[in-house]
């Protein structure tokens, strides 16, 4: 998250030292199909790393919107729901990225 809040007070197409860019920090936003790894809601995902292991975080825009961080390894994996302006660090990526729908 501190990566995060270093790029986003950056800002599009500023360099930062040792990370990059912010749009060129994560691999993607897209939108996950209800059911589409199991049982689950539909959510949009900002995907920071891909494979195992891979790193993620979701934004359920239903039921409130929650905002979660998950590490997958193959076929295992964790999360942890992200709150305050951390939640909203997210969400706002997120809409950047899709044009203001996250």
């Amino acid at each position: 998250m501190a990566d995060l809040r270093k790029l986003w007070r950056a800002g599009y197409g500023v360099e930062v030292k040792d990370l990059g860019r912010l749009e060129e920090y994560g691999l993607c936003v897209d939108r996950v199909a209800a059911d589409t790894f199991g049982t689950h809601p539909g959510y949009w995902r900002y995907q920071i790393s891909w494979g195992g292991p891979a790193e993620e975080f979701r934004y359920y825009d239903q039921d409130g919107g929650g905002v979660e961080f998950w590490f997958l390894d193959w076929g295992d994996g964790a999360g942890k729901k992200v709150k305050g302006r951390d939640a909203q660090l997210i969400k706002s990526i997120m809409a950047d990225a899709q044009g203001g729908h996250a």
